[in-house]
């Protein structure tokens, strides 16, 4: 009900009044479903299912729950999957998420700057099923030895301190634990006091018998095409080199937008040595700047330039007019979004329907060749919270575009969504 009134016209009071309502709610629920689990787990009752599900769909539930909560404090949110994991596995995808979402809550409340990194790694690979080990770093409070001995335990924290600034039952961590068992893993911490800690778990998971999503690869005629990534973030900017050179790319990658005119600068015949572009949002020199500098230098030669930032507002989009900005994604991108953002810029023609296709919602695309909004279809993926199905953003704005996915198995819920049964 609180979300239904903050639709209506409030004044600023009211609706302070309200997000904490709706906070706490959250906030309450979360510890109901924590003991609700843990009583499960003591007394031999927690069932876990067997159902076929798509990867990459729990990685998009997980990022659209982390996503805002990062941004709200500033916090780089960075994706990096192995591409060898198969796209359809079978185990239970709610238990999955909720793991996944414990590790990342936790690094977004005890981060305060920096960065949140999540990954997926294939460490063993049968006929049957394959070992993944999922890890999440951050850049935050950090913990010594004595607190690290502690954790995994049932209504442990690092100190009493800890609970009274952070909140918090001390059952999540202990939960992850026993849910990484039942799946054939286990779970661990590295951490230094005041530099951060990573956090991970691994499970075994079956594989499906149905094929598996098409290899993300460019057109062999694109195979070597030049890309150039820029980002002052150098976690960002090695992952996103690596997702290129997974397509078939030779991608290189700077730290800033000074960097970035330096390499553009060794041309032949005034053509820019790169095909492409991928232009985050920086310090000093951001990539607007960059991108007009590149119009001015490079005038006979418009490379694609596909901008990446966390700042997708309208200011930005307005920003990107008029100036040859071929794509604007708002991170973290999902390398299926990547993937066909990048086909689009290079040329490639798909014959699949087109993920980033038009979307009720979605901005105007922004070409520096002339053609009309609308014409082709822009890859923008808007991170929010999920909503039920026909729910808006408080701002009116599209929740999210991702890739194409199945839908969620019948019986799967949303890890935090709801009391689960």
């Amino acid at each position: 009900m609180s979300y239904l009134v903050l639709k209506t016209d409030l004044g600023q009071h009211q609706r302070n009044y309200l997000k904490k309502i709706q906070s706490a709610r959250q906030h309450l629920l979360g510890i109901i479903n924590d003991i609700l689990d843990d009583s499960k787990i003591e007394a031999g009752k927690l069932n876990l299912e067997q159902v076929e599900f798509s990867f990459q769909q729990l990685l998009d539930n997980v990022t659209t729950l982390i996503a805002d909560k990062a941004a709200d404090k500033g916090l780089e949110l960075i994706i990096h999957i192995d591409p060898r994991i198969p796209e359809r596995l079978v185990g239970d995808p709610l238990r999955l998420d909720q793991m996944l979402v414990n590790y990342a809550n936790n690094a977004v409340k005890f981060t305060s700057s920096g960065e949140i990194a999540i990954q997926a790694q294939r460490q063993e690979d049968t006929d049957q099923d394959v070992l993944l080990r999922f890890t999440v770093r951050d850049t935050g409070i950090g913990l010594t030895p004595a607190q690290v001995a502690k954790l995994f335990e049932s209504f442990q924290q690092a100190d009493s301190t800890t609970t009274r600034q952070y909140g918090g039952t001390g059952l999540g961590l202990a939960i992850t634990k026993q849910l990484a068992s039942r799946m054939g893993g286990t779970v661990g911490v590295e951490s230094t006091l005041g530099q951060g800690s990573t956090f991970w778990f691994t499970v075994r998971l079956v594989k499906s018998t149905n094929a598996a999503a098409p290899t993300r690869v460019l057109r062999t005629d694109l195979h070597g095409k030049r890309a150039l990534v820029v980002d002052d973030n150098e976690t960002a900017r090695q992952v996103l080199a690596d997702v290129l050179r997974s397509m078939g790319l030779a991608a290189e990658a700077v730290a800033s937008g000074a960097d970035a005119l330096k390499a553009l600068s060794h041309s032949e015949g005034g053509k820019p040595p790169y095909d492409l572009l991928l232009d985050w949002q920086m310090p000093e020199m951001d990539g607007i700047a960059l991108a007009k500098r590149i119009r001015v230098d490079h005038p006979a030669h418009p490379m694609p330039i596909l901008m990446v930032t966390a700042y997708g507002r309208e200011e930005l989009l307005k920003s990107a007019e008029g100036i040859g900005i071929h794509d604007v994604m708002i991170k973290p991108v999902s390398p299926s979004t990547l993937f066909e953002c990048v086909s689009q810029a290079l040329g490639e023609v798909r014959d699949a329907p087109d993920p980033c296709g038009p979307a009720p919602g979605r901005r105007a695309h922004h070409r520096h060749d002339g053609q009309r909004d609308g014409q082709r279809p822009r890859c923008l993926l808007a991170c929010g919270h999920e909503r039920p199905c026909g729910q808006a953003d408080q701002s009116g704005q599209v929740v999210r575009h991702a890739p194409a996915v199945d839908s969620p198995a019948p019986g799967a819920r949303h890890g935090r969504g709801r009391t689960r049964a």
